[in-house]
Order: structure tokens, then sequence, then C-alpha cells
């Protein structure tokens, strides 16, 4: 992306360079010229030409650093999207393949995707008030979502979990058994998280 900003730069200060340093030659060399051009030409007319192509590429470079600093800041908000389903996706792989599920594991890794989306949200407040309001029905699900996933696995409103609460999952001697009855329930809920974290990595490209 920088290096498609940074070749379209060079091409349009390479342009007006081109168009003034022909136009200033044509004055010059008026004789040798085929054009009708008015042959007096003074040191302020050049300075003058010469300010605005410095002025041009002054706004070109103002525009590129502006777009590489906005990139810059949705590649930040984009990683932090990243760590989550780096977090989400193995959690996924061991619901499906295991029956058992280390509880403290677990609820480390809930409690990591709680802090990084809140830090998250938080920048892109400070940054834009507006986009964040327009997608704050996608962080109340995420939330929802991330409380159905605690609920599921570790009922971490007690820290500790109620066994009756889902007839197939317990918590025996700090480990998580899971039923294979109660997979698909889990599975949906991982799928709906990210769900709303790529549909919201969408947005940050397009929209903020």
């Amino acid at each position: 992306m920088n290096t498609v900003i940074g070749k379209r730069t060079v091409t349009v200060v390479a342009l007006i360079f081109g168009i003034v340093l022909g136009w200033i030659v044509c004055l010059l060399f008026e004789d040798y010229s085929f054009l009708t051009l008015e042959s007096d030409v003074n040191l302020m007319d050049i300075l003058a030409v010469m300010t605005d192509l410095f002025i041009a590429g002054i706004v070109v470079w103002a525009v590129e650093k502006g777009l590489q600093n906005k990139r810059v800041e949705k590649d930040i908000y984009i990683a932090e999207l990243n760590s989550i389903i780096n977090i989400l996706e193995p959690l996924g792989d061991k619901c499906a393949k295991d029956t058992t599920l280390s509880y403290n594991v677990t609820v480390y890794d809930i409690g990591r995707m709680r802090k990084t989306f809140a830090g998250l949200w938080r920048m892109i407040e400070e940054r834009d008030p507006r986009f964040s309001k327009k997608q704050n029905n996608r962080k109340e699900h995420f939330t929802i979502q991330i409380r159905n996933l605690s609920t599921l696995l570790t009922d971490s409103s007690d820290y500790n979990r109620v066994e009756d609460s889902y007839d197939y999952v317990t918590l025996r001697k700090g480990n998580i058994y899971l039923n294979n009855t109660i997979k698909p329930v889990i599975d949906n809920t991982l799928t709906s998280i990210k769900d709303i974290i790529l549909r919201l990595k969408i947005d940050i490209n397009h929209k903020l």
C-alpha cells in the first residue's frame, strides 16, 4: 500500500516538474521553438513557478504522510483483532478435538480476549467517536457472545463451575469436561465471535 502511494507521489511530482521545466525551457530558448511565446521572462516569473512547484510537492507529501499514518493506525487495530482470533481458533480446535480443557487456561484465554477487545475499543473511540458509535452493535454482540462462551465453559461470574447449569459440561479437579452433545453449541458461539471480528476488520479497512 505504501509502495503504491510512493510511486503515485513520484509520478505526480515528476509530471508537474516536467511540465514546468518544459515551459521554462521553451521561454528561454524561444528561437528554437515552433511555439509562439513571449520572450520577456524575468527572474520573478521563474521564482514564482518554482515556488508553485515546491508547494505542490509539499501538498503531495502531506497527503501521502496522512494516508500512511492512517494506514499505520488501521494496521494496529487489525493486529489487535488478529490477536483475538489467534486465541479463539486454538480454543475452538481444542473444544472440537478434546473432551477435557484446563480450567485455568480457559479462563485466562477468555479474559485475554475480553481485555484485548476492550483496549482496542478505547483506542477506536479516541480516534473516531462517530465510527465507534456506528459499530456499537458489534461491540455489544461481541460482549454477549464472550459472556456466553464464558458461561458455557467456566461460569466465571462465580469463578467456579455450577455443575447443573449445563448437563453436558462439568468441572472436576481443575479441568473442564465436555460432552460431545454440547460441542456444537460451543462451536456456534466461537464462530459468532470470529464473524464479529472479521466484519469489524473489514469496516476498519474501508470505513475508518
